[in-house]
């Protein structure tokens, strides 16, 4: 057995056995490991693969291959993982001719930088039979300069379903340059390729990322943007100054929980449908998901904090909504819109603290004539709607409970038609009977024009139910 400095010196070896290489190449420090010699095979057919195969120069049989269990590690491929901002291939000598033999063909520019390539070539080799399901990063800081795309299917022994495993152990994602771009993301370009998507799920975990640099506001990109999955897990993510948090669409029974975000514009964490060509509402709901444990920090006026849109029997659950500027938050703290779901959707929103001015409501709900939509136990700090529910025909059941305090000038919005439930609520003011809640004298109804859907309404006699137990007072 040998030491070699670098992964590609392997192949001036004249000693066919088993060696060790200390880095990826002379400007990295990771890379190392023990790579075995496959004796006996026409290598004229064999490419190399960077950080994982590689054939010798004075021979035409044989290969050295890569000696692992478990997962892949991301600095098998090439990291720098520097704390300053780091130098393009093109800046360090490296040029196309090079890269296009290490990686294959324009998978490279001179442009790109260490980490982004390492990592989309880790993700690349994901669905390949030579890789692994399961890729882990390591808690040092990753610098990307275009989107990684993550695998797309993994098939293995006939069985159509996979499991990716992505874990940054605590690693911290970084943007090189002023572009805006998704950081990792997986979309399908059709409903039809979707079909194939959905049976496979990722198990996406353990980052922290920073999306400043240039003009990120309004982008419409995300850190993650996740399309057609279905048992997806997303958990344990730290974010900072995006346009999207995350943003997943045709996402069924996903699990999104233990999120923090700072300065996010438009959404911190959305669920739709699919967006791309023949994904709808119809055909492409995050169906089942559950949303837990998110906390929105907002200090830019974002959308909304949570926003599932067009799905079913969805959980949003133990979520803090704050900010810098606690009289002028986010629009929405939580946003479940199914007016256009096919389905008759129901959704629990429980358990949330909402300590941030929402300019809309602490919790709004756009939904289907059907269906039963639980609000339970919701803390709002300051006055403003704590529910508000917006439908343009129908009897929608609105369910309202354990409500524990009561700020005063907080009060509900009703456009249109529905049935409000209340129970174990507490209100201002001394309120016993239905027709006091109903009452307009107890400031209960916001009665404001909201834009394009009608005015705020006190639900008609017989249309507010109060269930029991409705506490006078704060």
């Amino acid at each position: 057995m040998a030491f070699y400095r670098h992964f590609w010196d392997l192949a001036s070896s004249t000693t066919f056995t088993t060696h060790t290489v200390g880095s990826f190449d002379a400007n990295c420090s990771s890379g190392t490991g023990t790579f075995r010699w496959v004796p006996s095979v026409a290598n004229a057919t064999i490419t190399n693969i960077p950080g994982i195969r590689i054939k010798p120069t004075s021979q035409g049989t044989g290969y050295w291959i890569r000696v692992f269990e478990g997962p892949m590690n991301v600095g098998w491929f090439g990291c720098q993982n520097t704390t300053t901002t780091p130098l393009t291939f093109a800046a360090l000598g490296i040029g196309q001719a090079t890269l296009d033999e290490r990686y294959g063909a324009g998978f490279a520019t001179t442009s790109d930088i260490y980490d982004n390539t390492a990592i989309r070539y880790a993700l690349s080799m994901m669905s390949n039979a030579l890789g692994s399901q399961t890729l882990v990063f390591e808690s040092k800081t990753y610098w990307v300069s275009r989107t990684c795309e993550l695998p797309v299917s993994y098939n293995t022994g006939g069985n159509p379903r996979g499991m990716f495993i992505i874990d940054g152990q605590g690693a911290n994602i970084r943007k090189f340059g002023e572009n805006q771009f998704n950081y990792f993301q997986r979309i399908p370009a059709s409903q039809t390729a979707a079909g194939g998507y959905i049976d496979n799920a990722f198990v996406f975990k353990n980052f922290k990322a920073d999306g400043s640099g240039g003009v990120w506001q309004n982008s419409g990109y995300a850190f993650l943007y996740l399309g057609a999955t279905y048992g997806s897990k997303i958990e344990n993510i730290f974010l900072q100054n995006f346009d999207y948090g995350l943003r997943l669409e045709f996402c069924m029974n996903a699990h999104v929980d233990n999120i923090f975000t700072n300065n996010i514009k438009s959404y911190s964490v959305l669920l739709q449908p699919g967006s791309w060509t023949g994904g709808n509402w119809q055909t492409a709901a995050s169906n089942g998901s559950e949303v837990s444990h998110v906390r929105v920090f907002d200090t830019i006026q974002q959308i909304a904090g949570i926003a599932v849109k067009g799905a079913d029997t969805c959980f949003i659950r133990n979520s803090i909504i704050e900010g810098s500027n606690e009289l002028l938050g986010p629009q929405y703290g939580i946003l479940f819109d199914s007016l256009q779901s096919t389905v008759a959707p129901n959704v629990r929103i429980q358990d949330h603290h909402i300590e941030i001015t929402c300019t809309k409501a602490a919790v709004y709900l756009r939904p289907k004539p059907s269906g039963r939509h639980i609000v339970d136990n919701i803390y709002v700090q300051y006055a403003q709607n704590i529910v508000a529910c917006e439908y343009y025909n129908g009897y929608p059941d609105i369910y309202i409970a354990n409500i524990p305090v009561y700020v005063s000038g907080c009060t509900f919005l009703n456009v249109g038609t529905g049935t409000w439930d209340f129970y174990n609520v507490r209100f201002g003011g001394s309120i016993d009977t239905v027709a006091e809640v109903i009452d307009p004298a107890n400031n209960l109804w916001d009665t404001t024009t909201v834009t394009g859907s009608g005015i705020g309404t006190i639900p008609v006699s017989g249309k507010v139910r109060v269930v029991g137990n409705i506490i006078p007072g704060n």
